[in-house]
This record gives C-alpha cells, sequence and structure tokens, in this order.
C-alpha cells in the first residue's frame, strides 16, 4: 500500500521565512536603540558632571575634593587628606581612585551635600559602605571620575571627567558627537580600559569589539592667535579681541544713512537731495493739504483758493 507524503508548499515557507525576518528585525532594531540611549546617558553623564564643578566652583570659590573649608560649608562634609595638596585649586589623584580620602573620590561627596549631584552623601570611609557601589557609575556599567591631573602627557585642561568599560563602538559614537571623532587628538581622547593614565589610543588601533576609557578636557583655553567666541547678542567679529569689526566704507562711498533716516538725509558729504525745480513750489508738510501756505516762491495767480 503507497503511503502518501505530505511537505510544506512554497507559500507556507514564504510566510515562515517573512515571520522569522520580522523578529530578526525587530530584535536587531530594539539592540540599536538600546544602545543608542546608553550612548546618550554616556553623554549626559559628561555634561552634567563638568556642569556640578563649575557649580560648585562659582558657589564657593573652590573646586570639589580640594576645597579645604568644605567642612565649615557643608554638614557632615570631609576634607581630603590624601591624593594631593588641598586647597591648591586642583583635583589631584587618579580619577579612578577608591581611596576613601582621596580628592577625586571625597569631590562626590562634596557635589552631593552641595545639591548639585543625587547620591549618598555620607562619608565614603564610613563604616558599612562599599566603596566600589558608592562611587558612581555609567550606563555601561564602568566607573565615571574626575581629576585635575592630565591622564595623557601634554594634554591641557582646568580638569578631566573620564569613563571606562566602554566599547569601541559606543567611544566612536561619543567622540563624534562631542568633538572630532579622532581618538587622539581634540577635547576627547581614548585610553585603554581602566588606565588611569597613559599614551592615547591611535585611530588605526581603535576596533568596534575593544573596550577602553573616554576622557574629555574642560577649562581648556582658546589656542594662541585664535579668538574666543562673540559675546552673546553679538553677532560677526564685533566685541572679539584683535579683530576688526568689520571693513569700513570704501574710500568715496558714503556709510550707510542713520537709524530712522531715509534716503541721503544725514549721510556726510551727501546732499540731502535735488531741491525743486525753477518755478516749482515746494511740497506741503505731511498733513498739510494746500499749496498756497508753502510756496518757495510767489504763487502764480491761479493757485490761491
Amino acid at each position: 500500500m503507497n503511503k502518501r507524503q505530505q511537505g510544506f508548499t512554497l507559500v507556507e515557507i514564504a510566510v515562515v521565512m517573512v515571520i522569522i525576518g520580522l523578529l530578526l528585525g525587530g530584535v536587531l532594531k530594539g539592540q540599536e536603540l538600546i544602545n543608542s540611549a546608553k550612548v546618550k546617558s554616556i553623554i549626559s553623564d559628561f555634561r552634567n558632571t563638568s556642569t556640578h564643578v563649575f557649580a560648585y566652583q562659582d558657589r564657593f570659590r573652590a573646586m570639589p575634593g580640594d576645597d579645604p573649608g568644605v567642612a565649615n560649608r557643608l554638614a557632615g562634609a570631609v576634607r581630603a587628606s590624601t591624593g594631593g595638596s588641598s586647597g591648591n585649586g586642583r583635583i589631584d589623584g587618579a580619577w579612578n581612585s577608591t581611596t576613601a580620602t582621596d580628592e577625586t573620590v571625597l569631590l562626590w561627596q562634596h557635589v552631593r551635600l552641595a545639591n548639585l549631584a543625587t547620591g549618598d552623601g555620607r562619608s565614603p570611609g564610613s563604616d558599612g559602605i562599599v566603596i566600589t557601589d558608592w562611587l558612581p557609575r555609567n550606563a555601561a556599567g564602568g566607573r565615571l571620575g574626575v581629576t585635575g591631573t592630565t591622564p595623557i602627557a601634554g594634554w591641557s585642561g582646568t580638569f578631566f571627567i573620564c569613563q571606562d568599560n566602554l566599547s569601541g563602538s559606543f567611544a566612536r559614537q561619543i567622540d563624534i558627537a562631542m568633538d572630532d571623532g579622532l581618538p587622539a587628538s581634540g577635547t576627547i581622547r581614548l585610553l585603554a580600559s581602566g588606565a588611569s593614565s597613559g599614551t592615547a589610543i591611535a585611530p588605526a588601533d581603535l576596533i568596534d569589539a575593544g573596550v577602553y576609557t573616554v576622557c574629555a578636557a574642560y577649562g581648556r583655553p582658546p589656542a594662541p592667535g585664535k579668538p574666543g567666541p562673540p559675546p552673546e547678542g553679538v553677532r560677526g567679529n564685533l566685541g572679539r579681541p584683535g579683530v576688526s569689526p568689520g571693513r569700513p566704507p570704501a574710500p568715496g562711498k558714503p556709510g550707510p544713512p542713520p537709524e530712522g533716516v531715509r534716503g541721503n538725509l544725514g549721510r556726510p558729504g551727501v546732499s540731502p537731495g535735488r531741491p525743486p525745480g525753477p518755478g516749482k513750489p515746494c511740497p506741503p508738510p505731511e498733513g498739510a493739504g494746500e499749496h498756497k501756505e508753502f510756496p518757495c516762491k510767489p504763487a502764480r495767480p491761479g493757485l490761491a483758493r
């Protein structure tokens, strides 16, 4: 007796393939959205942390972590005793330090007690506190830290913010969004993951599957010979030191008339306009309806009404 064998039709196989493709596309798109959200969060950490440092400096005229009078300003605050010289105007120590008395660690307590950042404001050396849990983390699970000591030789800045455990693809996106996209130049530079200092990663050595530390420099002055940005509300070169506010009018050409003045009236060296021709009465001022009141010469018979 012959048994009839049954299989899938081409239509059924096509439907299954479409469903599988939709599922894979949804998973990949979802992962892409998650990664994009993480990159945005890491960029936000750089910007928010720099805002915390500048805001503390503006309020107390001292750098957080380095503030020698912090115990008198903020209840429960601890003055740093290691990592550098307290009160020298610089946040000393390694950005990824875990020593509870270092300036770079106590910086976080100072900005938290000043209500500039959220988090545990207790002393990191208190009983029951695990220092690695007390310190802030980024969206990728890596450390977030600040230091006044340059992590790369020859790199200038008032302070540096670093984050580690970042993939090469994340690091590349961050550098493009915040700087020039080159890992060894500009205000964003890359180090080996977890390194407190070292040599910047060369562009040829940056791979998406690698893991890196990304650092950002803040407070660097403009390069020599390059003027700073114009003051707020001022356009062009006006107000920029060492730069002419604009080219003067060419010889023989008058400048623009004063505001509210039409035509040539009020422009130096230029006649305000041709006078009325001989025998023609002057036009009356605005609001006057008859020529007889404002003649340039005796009115002819017939003009008077």
